[in-house]
């Protein structure tokens, strides 16, 4: 036989490596799909949740104001995720990014979607949902983006240790 010539295989044999290969492409798609969250590439999808059960999600409002000292955020053991309330005029939350980091460090800057507004007792409030071990103790500065270019809003706070 020739080295160019086909060569002809059991009709089983490409069964096998068909179904073989169907499965390998499912293994790296689960293994993909459960590195995406580590790898910081987006939170959890509006209107879920990953929160543990009986521990409450931590939430802390943020306002643009730069001339006070940042709130502060605490997170109790076991706590799965907390949440950002982003005070002032967010409108059109669906084209917004929230971009979080640690102060002075923006290449380690993580990009998390915008939830929906709500209306609250003194204000209106976009919120951002994220995973915990996402925030260690420190300060961090959350920048609003719309798009890619268009920086709508910016906010303070410090993480507890």
């Amino acid at each position: 036989m020739s080295p160019s010539a086909p060569v002809r295989l059991p009709f089983s044999h490409k069964i096998r490596c068909t179904l073989q290969n169907r499965v390998a492409v499912g293994v790296v798609a689960a293994m993909v799909s459960a590195l995406v969250p580590i790898a910081g590439c987006g939170g959890p999808a509006a209107g879920t949740t990953n929160a543990t059960p009986g521990v409450p999600v931590p939430t802390i409002t943020l306002a643009s104001q730069d001339d006070q000292a940042p709130p502060t955020l605490s997170m109790p053991p076991g706590v799965a995720q907390v949440m950002l309330r982003l005070a002032g005029d967010l409108a059109d939350v669906d084209q917004l990014v929230a971009e979080i980091g640690p102060a002075g460090a923006g290449d380690r800057a993580r990009r998390w979607p915008v939830d929906a507004a709500q209306a609250g007792a003194d204000g209106v409030y976009a919120s951002v949902t994220l995973p915990a071990y996402a925030l260690q103790a420190g300060d961090y500065v959350v920048t609003v983006w719309r798009g890619d270019a268009e920086a709508v809003q910016r906010y303070t706070f410090r993480v507890a240790p």
